[in-house]
C-alpha cells in the first residue's frame, strides 16, 4: 500500500530543494513532515527547522548537519533578524578564509534584540549579542550571510586569534587589499593603533615591505599616532612558501599547509628502509594487487529523484531496498580498480624507465585514472560522460568529518598549486604522505577520492624505492582519525606515523 503522506512530503522536497536542504516546518503537513522524520529524509536542528538527510544515515552521523550548517545559519537569521545582523569578525573571517571545518560557536551581532544562544546538533550552537556601537559599517554579503569585510576582520580579531591562528591570519596578510586596509583602520570612532602596530608588522614579515611602508605613513599622516611595529609571529611560523604580494586564499592555504607539514613528515620517513628499485617490481605490484582494495571515502549526494517517489508511489520503496541500490552503485564504481591498478603500475614502470618525475607523470595522467575507476559505471549507463571530464562540478561532503572539501571554485587554483609542489618536492616519503593527504583535503572528484589518494601515495612510494603500501580494512578507524587530525587540528604526525606504520 503507497504511503501517500511520504509521497507528498517528497514531492515538496523536491522543489524545495532547488533552492536548498534546510526547511522549515511550514513547508509541510504534520503528517508529511512525521512520516519524513520517521523514514530519515529529514532531521530536526532546532524546534521547527530541519535539513535533509539520508535514510541510509546512521544515527550520530554528522554529514547531513555539516552539510547545510551555512545555509540554515543564513536562513535563520534572515527570517529571524532580517538584514540588522553580522557574524563577528572571527566568524566572517571562517567564511572569507575558506576554512573547511564548521566553527563549535558562531557568534553574530544584532543591531537590536537581546543575548540569545541557540543549541544546534553536535555540539555546535549560535550566540547572538547586540552591540549597536560596534555594528559595521561596511558589510559583504557572502553565500547568503552578512560579514565584517576580510580586511576589517583582520583588523577587528583579537591578539589571541592572532597567536592561535598564525597560518590563517598570514594568509589574510598576503591577499588583503592595503587600501581597504587603510579604510578599516582609519573609519572608527576610536583609536585603532594596536591594530595598526600588528597588522603593518605583519605585512612586512610576510614579505609585503613596500605596503607596509605605505600603511604605516598613511596612518600616521591620517591619525596622529605613532606606530612602534609589534611582529606578532615567531620565527618558526613562517609557514608560507614564497614571499609574492598578491595570491589567491585557496593557493595561499595549500602552500601554507604544505610548509607547515613538510618537517614533521620528512623527520618521520628518515629511518624506513627502502627496497632495490629495479627487482621485481612489476612482480610486487602483481602480488599485492588482490590485497590492495579498500573501502573508498563514502560521499553522498542527498537528493530526491522522480525513480524515487515513482516508487514511493507505486508502494515498491522501503529503506532496505535504497540501501541495496546504493550499495551495488557503489560496487559497480569499485569494479573499475582493476582497470586503474593496471593503468597505474604501467605509468609507474614507465616512470621508472624513463627516469621522469612522478608528480610531472602524475599531472597527465591522473584523469585517466580516474576515468578507469569509474568506466564500468560508465558502460552500465549510471554515470555519464561529462561526469569523468575534469572536476566536480557540486559541493561534496565526507561521512563523519567535520572537515568540508573546497568549493568547485576553487579546485582548479587548488590543484594548480597542488601539482606546483609536488613537483619541486625531492622526497619520495613527503610527495607520498602530503600527495595522500592534500589530494583528499581538495577532494576534486565526486567520488573515488579516497582510492585516488592511495594510489597517488604509492605513485611515489614505488617509484621512490618503496614497496606498495596496503592500508587495511582492519586499520579504518585509524586511518580516518589520523586524517581528520590532519584535515581539522592540522597536525600531520599521527598519518605519517600510521603509513610508515603500514609500510
Amino acid at each position: 500500500m503507497a504511503n501517500r503522506n511520504l509521497e507528498y512530503g517528497l514531492k515538496k522536497i523536491k522543489k524545495l530543494q532547488k533552492k536548498g536542504t534546510v526547511f522549515s516546518s511550514g513547508n509541510f503537513e504534520p503528517k508529511e513532515l512525521t512520516e519524513l522524520k520517521r523514514l530519515g529524509f529529514l532531521k530536526s536542528i532546532i524546534r521547527g527547522w530541519y535539513h535533509l538527510s539520508s535514510p541510509s544515515e546512521k544515527e550520530g552521523e554528522t554529514t547531513s548537519w555539516y552539510a547545510c550548517y551555512y545555509e540554515f545559519l543564513a536562513k535563520y537569521l534572515k527570517k529571524m533578524h532580517k538584514s540588522k545582523y553580522c557574524l563577528n569578525p572571527e566568524a566572517s573571517l571562517a567564511l572569507h578564509l575558506k576554512q573547511t571545518i564548521i566553527l563549535s560557536q558562531t557568534a553574530v551581532l544584532l543591531k537590536e534584540g537581546a543575548v540569545n544562544t541557540v543549541s544546534l546538533p553536535f555540539g555546535s550552537s549560535l550566540f547572538m549579542y547586540p552591540d549597536k556601537k560596534n555594528f559595521p559599517r561596511h558589510r559583504e554579503f557572502v553565500n547568503g550571510l552578512y560579514l565584517f569585510t576580510k580586511e576589517h576582520s583582520l583588523c577587528r580579531v583579537s591578539p589571541t586569534f592572532w597567536r592561535n591562528n598564525p597560518l590563517e591570519i598570514q594568509i589574510l596578510l598576503k591577499t588583503s587589499d592595503t587600501a581597504k586596509i587603510v579604510e578599516a583602520l582609519t573609519s572608527e570612532n576610536r583609536s585603532m593603533l594596536e591594530s595598526a602596530k600588528r597588522v603593518i608588522a605583519g605585512l612586512r614579515f610576510v614579505g609585503r615591505e613596500t605596503d607596509a611602508d605605505i600603511l604605516k605613513f598613511t596612518y600616521e599622516t591620517a591619525t596622529g599616532e605613532v606606530v612602534t611595529e609589534k611582529n606578532p609571529f615567531k620565527e618558526q611560523e613562517i609557514m608560507l612558501l614564497d614571499r609574492k604580494a598578491e595570491e589567491s586564499i585557496i593557493g595561499a592555504r595549500i602552500k601554507g599547509m604544505w610548509a607547515q607539514f613538510r618537517n614533521p613528515v620528512y623527520k618521520i620517513g628518515q629511518d624506513i628502509k627502502k627496497v632495490p628499485i629495479d627487482i621485481g617490481i612489476s612482480e610486487m605490484m602483481d602480488e599485492i594487487k588482490k590485497e590492495d582494495m579498500y573501502h573508498s571515502l563514502s560521499i553522498e549526494g542527498y537528493e530526491i529523484t522522480d525513480e524515487l517517489i515513482a516508487k514511493v508511489e507505486s508502494g515498491n520503496w522501503n529503506v532496505d531496498d535504497y540501501e541495496k541500490e546504493e550499495n551495488e552503485k557503489n560496487a559497480m564504481a569499485a569494479r573499475g580498480y582493476y582497470d586503474t591498478f593496471e593503468k597505474v603500475k604501467k605509468d609507474i614502470l614507465e616512470s621508472i624507465v624513463q627516469n621522469s618525475n612522478p608528480a610531472d607523470v602524475l599531472e597527465k595522467v591522473h584523469q585517466s585514472w580516474f576515468a578507469n575507476l569509474f568506466g564500468p559505471s560508465l558502460k552500465a549507463g549510471i554515470l555519464k560522460p561529462a561526469q569523468l571530464m575534469g572536476y566536480r562540478d557540486a559541493q561534496v561532503y565526507i561521512r563523519g568529518s567535520m572537515h568540508t572539501p573546497l568549493h568547485k571554485d576553487d579546485l582548479r587554483d587548488a590543484m594548480e598549486t597542488y601539482f606546483k609542489l609536488l613537483k619541486e618536492e625531492d622526497d619520495p616519503f613527503v610527495k607520498a604522505v602530503l600527495g595522500h593527504h592534500l589530494f583528499g583535503f581538495i577532494h576534486p572528484y565526486m567520488d573515488g577520492n579516497g582510492r585516488m589518494a592511495r594510489f597517488i601515495m604509492n605513485l611515489f612510494l614505488v617509484t621512490g624505492g618503496y614497496k606498495w603500501c596496503v592500508v587495511t580494512v582492519q586499520t579504518r578507524d585509524e586511518y580516518m582519525k589520523a586524517l581528520e587530525e590532519a584535515s581539522v587540528n592540522g597536525n600531520i604526525e599521527a598519518f605519517a606515523k600510521f603509513i610508515k606504520g603500514s609500510m
